[in-house]
């Protein structure tokens, strides 16, 4: 594995979030969703959100964990909007966030 960093105009540095639910929160899921949708939305509008959702098992059933997209200046910055979101400031779920170094252009 290669530990050279890539640093090209075919990749956007980009910061997943992986979030996790807590262990006995799942009757909190419901609760807390429309306000995670309302957070959501509002880091769509200003730019920080690219895409995200539920994963779901082989059936389509909700988990009750997701992922998404930010941008972001920094992985610090990245992990203080993933904090606000309320499903990690209410416990509900956990954020775990990385950099990722996304290919946006694959003609090359």
């Amino acid at each position: 594995m290669s530990s050279m960093p890539i640093a090209d105009d075919t990749h956007e540095l980009v910061f997943l979030v992986q979030t996790q639910l807590n262990e006995g929160k799942a009757e909190a899921l419901g609760a807390t969703l429309p306000a995670h949708l309302d957070f959501l939305h509002q880091q769509f509008i200003e730019g920080r959100l690219m895409f995200g959702g539920p994963l779901v098992t082989s059936d389509l059933h909700n988990t009750g964990n997701g992922l998404y997209v930010l941008r972001a200046d920094s992985l610090a910055a990245a992990q203080a909007i993933a904090d606000e979101d309320p499903m990690h400031r209410d416990g509900v779920r956990t954020a775990t966030v990385q950099h990722w170094m996304l290919k946006t252009d694959y003609s090359r």
